[in-house]
């Protein structure tokens, strides 16, 4: 405690150990049970009115005998949590926004594996071919690629894993049967530790028709 957390040796007072609920009617010291997470309150030295902060702790618990053999003591191990803690909720609020992105977006957002099957897909990718997302995350995504087309997903896989990014334009299918012409640019990433593929998917099929 003096070290991690500044307290003056004979300041014990000062920390209030607070046992998880959990543990409260079990052993402390039964070795499934350890290490465990608990809370320090400290005083912090210096504030005034002498703040109570709570400091998330790593805890192991040690039972020393003593030295007349008549009984035993224990001794706590602590590790301050606190930045983990503050980097943990810091990775949570990240994935928050990326997921509001990914869900907001104009464009429909599909996420392959290197399988070529789909793991992810936003609001709107699901609206241009008129699935529910349920329907196409899990599925190969060939599956709704029109047959003749259907070479296009092993080119485009190909090349992302070749060059990066990717690009081409191809007939997917839609839930009722018809087609409908998608723009489609891809790009290589790690997705929940593996290689994955973002494929950013735009309807253009009226653009397709006045080009023609």
């Amino acid at each position: 405690l003096e070290q991690v957390w500044r307290l003056p040796r004979g300041e014990s007072d000062f920390v209030t150990v607070v046992i998880p609920e959990q543990f409260r009617s079990e052993s402390l010291l039964e070795p499934a049970r350890r290490p465990f997470e608990l809370a320090l309150k400290l005083r912090l030295l210096g504030e005034p009115g002498g703040v109570v902060a709570d400091v998330p702790t790593l805890g192991d618990i040690i039972a020393h005998p003593s030295g007349d053999g008549t009984g035993s003591y224990l001794s706590l191990i602590a590790i301050d949590l606190t930045d983990r803690h503050e980097a943990d909720r810091a990775l949570r609020e990240r994935e928050r926004q990326y997921r509001a992105i990914f869900e907001s977006a104009s464009d429909g957002l599909m996420i392959f594996d290197a399988d070529g099957r789909i793991v992810e897909v936003n609001p709107a990718g699901c609206a241009i071919l008129g699935y529910g997302r349920a329907d196409m995350v899990g599925r190969v995504g060939d599956a709704f690629i029109h047959p003749d087309d259907r070479y296009r997903l092993e080119e485009f896989i190909g090349g992302v894993r070749r060059g990066g990014a990717h690009y081409n334009r191809t007939r997917m299918l839609r839930k009722d049967g018809s087609a409908v012409m998608v723009e489609t640019k891809g790009r290589g990433f790690t997705y929940n530790g593996a290689p994955h593929i973002l494929a950013v998917v735009r309807d253009v099929t009226e653009r397709e028709a006045l080009e023609s």
